[in-house]
């Protein structure tokens, strides 16, 4: 137990850091109206939400189970590829806009940073496929994460927010504990070396890239090499933060 008390606190560190960035993020966001939902107060917004995750949960799966494990990473790594562009398109905006001491002009930084907005994304997705070191998932998993729990935060009140989290939380143990299908998908999507999740180490010299099955770790009770916490542990208690 003491060997893992660094992992403990690394983990603990980037829940922070992650909302920290996210609460920084949602001002320029909420100026630029980049909100999922136009009332943020509206209850019905976490049904929405949790429609949106079940679905995109069940075609995921769908593929798994009949053998699409392919598809479903191409999915998801196009998924990866959008939010990123979608979550750095404004802060590089404001920092070339800043670099240019706001004399530019701002169709103009618009175009540009969208364009580089595509084209990091498309760098770091690339980086992603060719070397899914636990560095690498942990960097693009924590730029998602604290751009994806800006836009949430501040599209959802506080009274949805914490309805939302109400919700996952009695999915999620339903998910874990009797289907055991969210363990299935974690699983799944380790071995695909995707960022739906972070990877904190336990030793020196681990590598992602040679983690074993988890569920076989699970089931077996082998310890493991490395914690795992996904982006939804970070994202869906942002919201919260965020939003109040």
């Amino acid at each position: 137990m003491r060997r893992e008390i660094p992992s403990i606190a690394a983990m603990a560190a980037l829940l922070v850091v992650s909302q920290i960035a996210a609460i920084a993020l949602s001002p320029i966001f909420a100026g630029a109206g980049f909100q999922a939902f136009q009332r943020p107060e509206d209850v019905t917004n976490t049904v929405i939400y949790l429609i949106m995750i079940l679905a995109f949960t069940a075609v995921i799966l769908g593929l798994v189970r009949y053998k699409r494990q392919n598809l479903a990473k191409y999915v998801i790594m196009a998924s990866i590829f959008i939010t990123l562009a979608f979550v750095l398109l404004l802060p590089l905006f404001y920092a070339l806009d800043y670099a240019t001491g706001g004399t530019a002009d701002g169709v103009l930084l618009g175009n540009v940073a969208t364009v580089l907005a595509f084209a990091v994304a498309a760098g770091l997705v690339y980086l992603l496929v060719k070397f899914p070191e636990w560095y690498v998932v942990d960097a693009i998993g924590m730029v998602t994460a604290a751009g994806v729990t800006a836009i949430l935060g501040i599209s959802f009140g506080t009274l949805p927010a914490i309805l939302l989290l109400i919700a996952l939380a009695f999915y999620d143990a339903w998910a874990v504990y009797r289907t055991k299908h969210m363990i299935t998908l974690a699983d799944e999507l380790t071995s695909q070396r995707l960022p739906i999740l972070l990877v904190i180490p336990k030793k020196a010299g681990y590598s992602f890239r040679q983690q074993k099955s988890l569920k076989e770790q699970v089931a077996s009770g082998e310890e493991r090499e490395a914690m795992f916490v996904g982006l939804g542990d970070l994202i869906i208690p942002g919201i919260l933060a965020v939003s109040s």
